[in-house]
Formats: structure tokens, sequence, C-alpha cells
């Protein structure tokens, strides 16, 4: 079992693909499954949570033990082989996403459409082709503009209070680098 937050709630539906780590297990990813959760918010110091089951198989899963801290990471959206940039080259102006462009006369401004992103990187959908140099900050560093291999994922991390957790996300409490 599981807490999570309500402001991320709405974006997890049964049968969401989760990834479980544990310190105690060296780190070892586990495939679990969002089976259930709860239509019923629990609130403690003031921070309003729902319970989400997971179920887990396989022989590193049965070695989760109650009291063990774990970090589990539904993944929301997924996507292979895209264009994908560090988000720090994306600047938002209005409604329009903006990355500076190396070319041979010097940098410009381009409009690009995002899709999918995560807490570093974002996908590319239009604007940018293969081995673009965009600057991903205003110093003078500049990063080549990648084609992602392997998936790029969306998620959002979780503690599970029923085997150690807080409850609270990371940077509110719990634990992942507070």
């Amino acid at each position: 079992m599981a807490s999570v937050p309500e402001v991320s709630v709405a974006e997890l539906r049964a049968g969401m693909t989760a990834i479980v780590t544990c310190d105690a297990l060296s780190g070892q990813k586990i495939t679990a499954t969002l089976s259930s959760l709860s239509p019923f918010a629990t609130s403690s110091q003031g921070v309003v949570n729902y319970q989400a089951n997971f179920t887990t198989s396989g022989t590193t899963a049965k070695q989760l033990r109650q009291g063990m801290t774990v970090e589990v990471v539904v993944i929301t959206a997924q996507a292979k082989n895209v264009l994908v940039v560090p988000r720090s080259a994306i600047q938002t102006v209005g409604n329009r996403n903006l990355v500076m462009v190396q070319t041979p006369s010097g940098t410009k401004t381009t409009v690009v459409q995002l899709g999918i992103q995560d807490v570093n990187m974002a996908e590319v959908k239009s604007g940018l082709k293969e081995n673009d140099q965009v600057a991903v900050t205003f110093s003078t560093s500049s990063t080549s503009v990648s084609s992602s291999e392997g998936p790029l994922g969306a998620g959002m991390m979780i503690e599970l209070p029923g085997v150690g957790g807080n409850g609270r996300p990371p940077g509110q409490g719990g634990r992942g680098g507070d």
C-alpha cells in the first residue's frame, strides 16, 4: 500500500506500470502494477493522500519485507526513439516554447513543440532536428540534441508508508533528497 499525494492522484489509473526500488535490495528494480486507488482521502498533518495498492511478482519482489523503505515511480507516459533536449534548454514565453540553436552565423531562437517531459528531459516533436546545437543556459555552454534510444519516461515518485515511507513526496518532507 502506498500514499499518493492529492496533487498526483488524478494522473493515476489502475493497471499502470510502476518501478519499485529499495536500498535494502541494492537498488534492484521491481516491476509493479497499480491494482487499486482508494476513492477516500486521508489527511495527516495537513497533507491529503489517497491509498494506492500495487501488485508485484518475481523472485526479487518476494524479498520485500514489512518496514522496508521503497520508492515507487508510476509510469504515466512513455515514448521511445524520440528527439529530446534538456529541460534547462527550453524557455517558455507566453504559450510558446523556445530554444536557442547554434547556427554557422550565430544563435537563433527557435519555436519547438514539446511532447512528453520528465524531470530532466523533454521530447521535441517539431522545431529541431537531430544534432542541432542548443544552448542549455544563458552562458556559453551548449549541448547536442539527441535521439533517445531508450524510453523517455514521465512519472511520479510515491513513498510506500505501509512498508516504511512517510507518505510525503520528495521535496515535502519525504525521502528522496530533501
